[in-house]
């Protein structure tokens, strides 16, 4: 496992899969193009299977919640996955009331988020 120091976002390495821990409480305007750019910036070494930990957000704004969708979308068009994991329970909400839980895949922690990225 060896890691990577961004501004929001720390990037690990997890059984050959893209492990992006968010460092921010919230993911907004300024948050989310940097959090896309890191992102992208790893997933071709791990073949595009990515999960995303949640744990220290407690606010997502549209702009995030959008830019969940795009990696979503590149993943998928490059063969593979992206997974969110331990996102607390009113964004989950918010993903829920705006039925973008059809879109993204949520999981409850991180080995149940790896074990889908298989």
């Amino acid at each position: 496992m060896h890691d990577h120091d961004a501004s929001i976002v720390r990037v690990q390495t997890v059984e050959g899969r893209l492990v992006a821990r968010i460092d921010c409480p919230h993911i907004g305007q300024r948050e989310a193009p940097i959090l896309q750019t890191e992102i992208l910036a790893h997933a071709p070494a791990h073949q595009h299977r990515i999960a995303i930990d949640f744990a220290q957000v407690t606010m997502l704004g549209s702009l995030g919640l959008g830019t969940l969708i795009t990696l979503t979308k590149l993943c998928e068009a490059e063969k593979g996955r992206l997974v969110l994991f331990a996102i607390d329970a009113p964004i989950r909400e918010l993903v829920k009331m705006s039925r973008l839980d059809r879109v993204l895949t949520i999981m409850d922690n991180e080995v149940s988020a790896l074990k889908a990225l298989k």
